[in-house]
């Protein structure tokens, strides 16, 4: 199973938006698997992370607001021995920072 995640954003300048707006990015990815493989989308700002629940490839979309907790979810999901690919606008802006936190990255539009 392929689980795609959208990390909560970090606020550092006041409080979050009680308002969440799809990310479409990982819905598109979903979207776009063959249908030989299962996919599940979490977005944190709904639904915590199920890491009790098997995953066989982890995707993370990382934006600048959600790099450090992007890297923690990397850092568990490597500790359970799940492999983590991140894309993303901050992925692509500093792809040597992501690369040493993930097994590949995602860089640009696709």
């Amino acid at each position: 199973m392929i689980r795609l995640i959208s990390p909560r954003l970090e606020h550092l300048y006041g409080p979050p938006s009680d308002i969440p707006l799809p990310i479409l990015t990982i819905i598109y990815l979903a979207a776009l698997t063959p249908s030989d493989f299962d996919v599940e989308i979490i977005d944190e700002r709904i639904a915590e992370i199920p890491y009790d629940k098997k995953a066989d490839l982890v995707g993370i979309t990382v934006m600048s607001g959600s790099d450090v907790h992007a890297y923690e979810i990397t850092e568990n999901y490597k500790k359970l021995g799940v492999p983590v690919i991140l894309g993303g606008f901050h992925t692509s802006l500093f792809p040597e920072e992501a690369s040493g936190h993930a097994d590949a990255i995602v860089m640009g539009e696709t």
